[in-house]
């Protein structure tokens, strides 16, 4: 444990704080569709080991499930602290902070936490948000937090006029007879009266 101790002092000393940054993001650069939003290091004791405590957060614009962005980001991540553990030796303790657009854009989906350990940086908590079923693209929608949104109801009075409305404009309008002026030529068969005709008319009238 000594040799141990010594050995990562020694490998602290190698790398300042500002070569440990670079390092951890262009670690991050490999990683598909990742991207390093901030990264903080400060200085620490974690079981034994003096080294930094690196606290990355990462943006991943894959557009998955629930079930394919927890295996993604569980790959990643592992492979990441691998990484670490062999090109930065100056990180004692390591955070990642997961933030997946697609389902939250302000709140991590995921957050990693590893300790350095004899075999290097191993896994000690896990913070996933998917696990209570309302967070992201797929969480299932809560009855309970349902809106009631009012109906405005039209009276009765307003549904009859604009049945009389609708109604008037579906009827077309009545043809009205010509009337024709008292003294003019009647006509008969859409044609006009013969003088015989005419004739017979007023004899009919005056009895003859």
């Amino acid at each position: 444990m000594l040799a141990f101790l010594l050995l990562f002092s020694a490998c602290s000393l190698e790398l300042s704080e500002e070569e440990s940054t670079e390092r951890l993001v262009k670690i991050a650069g490999k990683i598909p569709s990742a991207s390093v939003s901030s990264i903080s290091l400060s200085k620490g004791v974690s079981d034994g080991s003096v080294g930094y405590y690196a606290d990355l957060e990462l943006t991943w614009s894959g557009k998955e499930g629930r079930f394919s962005t927890e295996k993604a980001l569980d790959k990643y991540s592992r492979e990441y602290a691998a990484e670490v553990t062999k090109r930065v030796p100056t990180v004692a303790m390591l955070s990642l902070s997961w933030v997946v657009p697609f389902h939250a854009e302000d709140e991590p989906a995921m957050v990693y936490s590893y300790q350095r350990r004899k075999s290097g940086l191993t896994q000690i908590g896990l913070q996933d948000r998917f696990t209570d079923g309302t967070f992201g693209a797929d969480a299932f929608i809560d009855p309970d937090a349902m809106v009631t949104v009012p109906v405005r109801r039209v009276s009765d009075s307003k549904k009859s006029d604009k049945k009389e409305a609708a109604r008037k404009e579906a009827s077309p309008p009545l043809e009205t007879a010509a009337v024709q002026p008292e003294g003019s030529t009647p006509e008969v068969n859409g044609g006009v009266a013969s003088p015989e005709e005419g004739a017979a008319d007023e004899n009919a009238d005056t009895g003859e």
